[in-house]
């Protein structure tokens, strides 16, 4: 989703699968390399439950560590 300049990813999940480091986090930024729009790196990532998981740089950074 996107408003203006601000770009908005949803992502439906249980509220623990993306908050630490593992495969789901992995996963993520694996399918998020592979969309066809372009996805800023100042993103915001929530769930469906409206759980804050970070920007897209911050996510990408956690499936690293």
């Amino acid at each position: 989703m996107r408003l203006g300049d601000h770009q908005l990813i949803v992502v439906y999940c249980r509220p623990e699968a993306l908050a630490a480091a593992g495969p789901a986090v992995q996963q993520l930024m694996r399918g998020l390399e592979r969309l066809p729009i372009p996805v800023d790196d100042n993103a915001l990532v929530i769930s469906d439950n409206a759980d804050v998981y970070g920007t897209v740089a911050e996510m990408f950074r956690r499936a690293e560590s």
